[in-house]
């Protein structure tokens, strides 16, 4: 249920990261983003959620988050260059992630390790890597488009919370992923005919 209701969480993010990502520096984009997922994870540890509250919670804002980010989406990439460091980072940060879920999630609950289990650390790894190499408004499309990705992980979140007690974490983690590797491929096939239409 935390993890269901933090992806409205996340899209909020990645929105507001790509509005400010338009005129501002990396530090404002991030840090009012990164301020206002805060705000929306402590003022949601206040309400008691349901399974439909959460369903409605990020379809009200993933339908919002769709159409204000929707001119954000199309702005040239330039040519990035990799570096070694930047996979490194990445893990880096996703591994403390998990090591920090795993050492409190005995001690805040279910719900608390669900909201942290889903904190917006891959989109702030983009953020942090593409903004000075690419630029805020290519970094911002990058997060623009990323509302249409998160739309599917709730889905696929919505079938693992609808499955986990019944069938058990094995085949219920195996049908989320299923869900969400549909949903990626349902996006990227109606982007091609799109393209070629």
């Amino acid at each position: 249920m935390g993890s269901i209701v933090t992806n409205a969480y996340n899209v909020i993010f990645a929105v507001v990261y790509a509005l400010l990502a338009q005129n501002h520096t990396l530090a404002v984009s991030f840090g009012v983003a990164i301020a206002v997922w805060t705000v929306l994870a402590f003022a949601g540890g206040t309400v008691t959620w349901t399974l439909a509250s959460a369903i409605i919670l990020n379809i009200v804002v993933i339908a919002f988050s769709l159409w204000l980010s929707a001119p954000l989406r199309h702005a040239p990439m330039p040519r990035v260059q990799t570096r070694w460091y930047d996979l490194v980072l990445r893990a880096t940060m996703v591994a403390l992630l998990v090591g920090i879920v795993v050492a409190l999630s005995f001690r805040i609950g279910p719900t608390a390790s669900g909201n942290l289990a889903v904190f917006p650390i891959v989109l702030s790894s983009i953020m942090i890597i593409l903004h000075h190499r690419a630029g805020g408004p290519a970094t911002a499309a990058v997060m623009a488009n990323a509302v249409i990705g998160l739309g599917g992980f709730g889905v696929a979140a919505l079938a693992l919370n609808l499955t986990a007690e019944r069938f058990g974490s094995p085949l219920a983690l195996t049908l989320a992923l299923l869900v969400s590797v549909g949903g990626n491929l349902l996006i990227y096939f109606v982007r091609r005919r799109l393209a070629t239409a």
